[in-house]
């Protein structure tokens, strides 16, 4: 800001000194007389007024030199007051840098050792997870088994189904039977199904078989491939199992037949001695056979 003030100073001082020595040449070219002594009054003040404009141009020379060199001298101040506050920030900056690297540091070492912790508590969950998965294999060698939707109990009669879970445990059945190979047997299906009944029988008790007829549904020859199976009273239809008799329906090729015409129910009546409306008609209709 003071250097351009300056500046246009010296400008000004220039120009009026210029404009001075052009205008005593000016005066000296045209301001002659035709009389000699005045002509030489004339010379002698334009020589005086020459040296006063000579002098006051060497003045303002000299004051202009003095300006600038007052200039340089400010800048080179300036110059030189700046560069503390230029060293300062480096030394800041290399400061903070140092101590970015010092807390990169510091957090690579916490992090590495969370890792570790990490590490550490993924193979304690894996030493239990394998401790877990041999108590459960463990647990299954024993022959405690669950039904595939998780809520049968193996232990009692299947309980019934209505159609909409009917058809859920049918196409979980076909989905098993379908990733079997191409060859498998009518047995291995029947396995992968369900389970073969517990209470399978070489022979009726005491010889003498029920009328599996009496259930609705059982005709000649449904009842011919039960006793094949192994199945002669109704106490044995009515406690199978869910897993039975998806075993007994896939092994005999009737799908479904138990629960849509409730064999079951049926069976646990009659094998308590009881009749039911079909059994009824069934009895009359052999007594008059």
């Amino acid at each position: 800001m003071f250097a351009l003030i300056w500046q246009e100073l010296l400008l000004i001082i220039l120009a009026v000194v210029v404009g001075m020595l052009l205008g005593c040449y000016l005066r000296k070219m045209f301001g002659g007389s035709s009389d000699t002594s005045g002509v030489s009054a004339a010379q002698t003040g334009a020589a005086a007024a020459a040296q006063d404009e000579d002098a006051q141009a060497a003045k303002a020379f000299a004051l202009a030199q003095e300006t600038q060199a007052k200039l340089a001298a400010e800048d080179a101040k300036a110059e030189q007051a700046s560069k503390p506050d230029e060293t300062m920030g480096a030394e800041q900056a290399g400061t903070d840098e140092k101590a970015a690297d010092d807390e990169g540091a510091s957090d690579a070492t916490s992090d590495a050792s969370d890792e570790a912790s990490k590490g550490a508590e993924a193979d304690a969950a894996a030493d239990a997870g394998d401790k877990e998965a041999a108590s459960a294999k463990a647990s299954d060698d024993t022959g405690s088994e669950e039904s595939a939707s998780g809520e049968e109990d193996e232990s009692g009669p299947a309980p019934s189904l209505s159609e909409d879970d009917l058809a859920k445990e049918e196409e979980q059945m076909a989905a098993a039977i379908a990733a079997l190979p191409k060859d498998a047997s009518l047995e291995d299906k029947a396995n992968a199904a369900g389970r073969r009944p517990t209470t399978l029988l070489d022979g009726p008790r005491d010889g003498t078989a029920d009328d599996l007829k009496q259930i609705k549904g059982v005709g000649k020859v449904i009842e011919g491939k039960l006793n094949g199976l192994g199945i002669y009273h109704f106490d044995q239809v009515a406690n199978l199992s869910r897993k039975e008799i998806n075993w007994v329906t896939t092994f005999l090729s009737f799908k479904g037949r138990i629960d849509r015409e409730n064999w079951l129910d049926q069976a646990r009546i009659l094998a308590d001695g009881g009749e039911t409306e079909f059994s009824k008609r069934a009895t009359k209709t052999k007594l008059y056979d």
